[in-house]
Parts: structure tokens; C-alpha cells; sequence
């Protein structure tokens, strides 16, 4: 045994004796402390679950305008005429509630649709998809399917 080991074991245990156990302090909290902290990420969150529903609403209610343009694609591609004039005025119906579409006859609903849109099916064109609709093999001119697929375009996308 060495002499300098005994101080050292002196030295070092009057530390330890006088040492305290002391506790560490709290963390910060990340969490806001005020009321009115509280209220504005309240009030955020309130608007995110406002908006998500308002969304899904949205998407929803817009189903039948997904439905009738695979419907119109299926049809255009199968060159079904007859079909697509049906869908026009089932589309026409469902996209303008308000109005009287069932009731009114060939002339009425081609100045309706001409009116709604945007120059991009005329009055001639839909009395000429209407008409030919009922033909056994109906035939439409090209620039009206044309048109009828702007139209469709314009209305569901």
C-alpha cells in the first residue's frame, strides 16, 4: 500500500459526504400553456376536419358526373348515338334540378343545352342527335359528336 492512496480516498470521501442527490428540473413542455393557445390550435383543427368533410361532400356529390362520363366513353366508343342522347338528357336532368328538363319537348331542351353552354353544342346539333336517336341506325355527323364530346367534357371535368 502506497502512502498517496490513502489521501486520495481521504480527499474524495469528504466529496461524497457532503454530496446532495438533487433532482433533475422538468422538461419544457411543448404543449402551449395559455387558454387561448388552446383555442387556436382547437379552432385549426375544427377548420382541417371542416375542410376534409367539405371535400368528401364535394367528391360525393359529384359522383353521378364521374358515372356519366365513363358512361359517355363506354357509349362514344361503341358509337351508341341513341344512348348518348339519353344520357344528355338524364345529365341535363340530374345537373340542372331546378329546371323543368322532363317536361319540355325536342325544341325546348336543344335551346336549354345551347343556352348552358359555352358555343360548344348548338341548337342544331342537339335537335340533330335527338332526332337521328330514334332512328334504327342513327347517324350524326362528326363535328356533332365532336361537339357532344366537348360538351360532355365541359360539364363532368
Amino acid at each position: 500500500m502506497k502512502a498517496s492512496q490513502g489521501q486520495i480516498v481521504e480527499f474524495g470521501s469528504h466529496l461524497i459526504h457532503r454530496a446532495e442527490w438533487i433532482t433533475p428540473p422538468d422538461a419544457v413542455s411543448w404543449f402551449p400553456q395559455t387558454t387561448l393557445w388552446k383555442l387556436v390550435a382547437f379552432s385549426c383543427l375544427l377548420l382541417i376536419i371542416g375542410y376534409v368533410i367539405y371535400r368528401i361532400h364535394q367528391y360525393l356529390s359529384r359522383a353521378y358526373l364521374r358515372d356519366a362520363w365513363t358512361l359517355y366513353q363506354n357509349y362514344a366508343s361503341e358509337r351508341k348515338i341513341n344512348r348518348i342522347a339519353t344520357l344528355l338528357k338524364r345529365l341535363a336532368h340530374q345537373h340542372w334540378p331546378e329546371e323543368s328538363i322532363g317536361t319540355m319537348n325536342t325544341a325546348e331542351f336543344a335551346e336549354f343545352i345551347a343556352q348552358r353552354t359555352n358555343n360548344c353544342l348548338t341548337y342544331a346539333q342537339v335537335i340533330e342527335l335527338v332526332q337521328t336517336s330514334y332512328c334504327l341506325k342513327p347517324n350524326v355527323s362528326s363535328t356533332t359528336l365532336d361537339a357532344v364530346h366537348r360538351w360532355f367534357q365541359e360539364v363532368t371535368c
